[in-house]
């Protein structure tokens, strides 16, 4: 089940760079409503239209991934979290892949950072 998270999951980032977006609006996406929280029909529905590639199978393991606390629901910070996982984990396979240095991981990072300074905790 983890490679097939993995491939949705990089498709649903692969969309969301593609069309310009943060998880704050794919959230927005999903939710419709505005809502704090996204029950399965929602996300269900919304996959649909978005990725129509993926099945009602892939979108139900990926629902279950993002619901980390098990509540049946899922909230922005849920998503977050799940996708800032995936991200993390494509920029370093993306570095190993070709070998780029620490120098532009340092670059990668900073993008978007209006100052010099990088906190790694």
């Amino acid at each position: 089940m983890q490679v097939n998270l993995n491939r949705i999951k990089k498709l649903l980032l692969e969309y969301m760079i593609k069309n310009n977006l943060n998880v704050d609006e794919i959230f927005a996406v999903i939710s419709k409503k505005n809502q704090t929280e996204i029950g399965p029909e929602d996300f269900t529905n919304a996959f649909k239209q978005k990725l129509p590639e993926l099945s009602e199978e892939d979108v139900r393991d990926l629902f279950r991934a993002v619901d980390i606390d098990k509540s049946g629901r899922i909230d922005l910070n849920e998503v977050k979290l799940e996708l800032s996982n995936v991200n993390a984990a494509m920029v370093l396979r993306e570095l190993k892949n070709t070998k780029k240095t620490v120098e532009d991981l340092f670059k990668i990072v900073k993008q978007g950072s209006d100052d010099d300074k990088l906190m790694i905790n």
